[in-house]
């Protein structure tokens, strides 16, 4: 005898002839025609198990791909915090060394400023050099030859007394060339062409205008001038 079921091609699973619409998903039933088998049970016992075991199958795929999405979510937030530290440690690690770099800078400009016990300088060295434009002089050479010019130059017009233009004249003349080779070497230091010490043929505006590259202290080690004073 024929049997005649209702099946939710969605859901995949079959419910009486009272049934118009699947009450799991609201699905329009199909109807299905169930012919009796030799063993004298029904294709619809059967069908049932078959049906069922289809949905455990897919209900445990699609529970191990929410497993395994998790997993990687936990992965990716995992590497992502990884990467993060990583990133922290290493800016940390490199303003570490720029500190450390700098610090070193600081104290190696500190000791050439100052000087080293193996470096000295004496007012008379610009005049032992007196036409000597090559090679290179530190600040200290520089400035201090200046000064004691100029405390000289201020003497001879405080004790001339009405000679001090002959007086004056004279050690402007006989100090003229050290004090522009020197200049010049000054200007070396900086690794900078003497050629800046033309600026001195204009009178004050001339000096005004390298008295930044004179200030500056010279560059470290040798240079295209030649070697460090202070080494």
């Amino acid at each position: 005898m024929k049997k005649i079921i209702k099946f939710c091609p969605k859901c995949e699973k079959g419910f009486s002839q009272r049934f118009g619409f699947c009450p799991n998903c609201a699905c329009k039933l199909k109807t299905i025609e169930i012919k009796p088998v030799p063993d004298g049970s029904d294709k619809v016992e059967n069908l049932a198990p078959n049906l069922n075991l289809k949905n455990n199958k897919q209900n445990n795929s699609l529970t191990n791909d929410l497993e395994q999405v998790e997993e990687n979510g936990v992965r990716l937030k995992e590497e992502k915090v990884a990467s993060k530290r990583i990133l922290v440690e290493n800016h940390s690690f490199l303003q570490l060394q720029e500190y450390q770099v700098e610090k070193s800078n600081f104290e190696e400009t500190e000791i050439r400023d100052a000087g080293n016990t193996n470096y000295s300088v004496s007012y008379w060295d610009p005049w032992s050099k007196y036409i000597v434009f090559s090679g290179r002089a530190s600040r200290k050479e520089y400035w201090k030859f200046q000064l004691i010019n100029a405390v000289i130059f201020s003497t001879f017009v405080f004790l001339s007394q009405g000679q001090e233009g002959l007086i004056v004249g004279l050690f402007s003349l006989v100090v003229l060339v050290p004090t522009i080779a020197v200049t010049v070497r000054r200007l070396h230091d900086t690794n900078r062409t003497g050629l800046f010490a033309l600026y001195l043929i204009l009178p004050f505006i001339g000096f005004l205008g390298i008295l930044p590259f004179l200030l500056q202290k010279g560059t470290k080690d040798e240079n295209f001038y030649g070697s460090d004073p202070y080494t």
